[in-house]
């Protein structure tokens, strides 16, 4: 399944029942187990942005994980890179801080 299916419905179970219900659960446990390098900005950004939504905050486990990871994908000038190509790297760069703030976080 890819990451980004895996990502959605993670998030959806988790808005629904809980970060704890099972489903959710088992969810968050596989995306934990997806190397970090086979993430790209775009996912982890989507994945952040969908913990957010389904309740999680800068505490959890995933969380935790996910927002260093981010944050090294910043590039020197600031912006994130974008597996979709450079006319998305502006909409990429204001999910990623986005996401960070969401969070309480700072860019690197």
């Amino acid at each position: 399944m890819p990451v980004q299916v895996s990502v959605a419905v993670t998030a959806a179970c988790a808005a629904i029942d809980g970060p704890t219900s099972p489903v959710a659960a088992a969810g968050l446990q596989a995306l934990s187990r997806v190397q970090a390098e086979s993430w790209s900005a775009d996912r982890l950004i989507d994945l952040s942005i969908a913990l957010y939504g389904a309740g999680l905050g800068a505490g959890d486990a995933p969380v935790r994980a996910a927002l260093p990871h981010l944050r090294g994908m910043q590039r020197d000038d600031g912006g994130w890179t974008s597996e979709y190509g450079i006319d998305r790297e502006v909409d990429l760069t204001l999910r990623a801080l986005s996401a960070l703030l969401a969070f309480g976080a700072t860019s690197g």
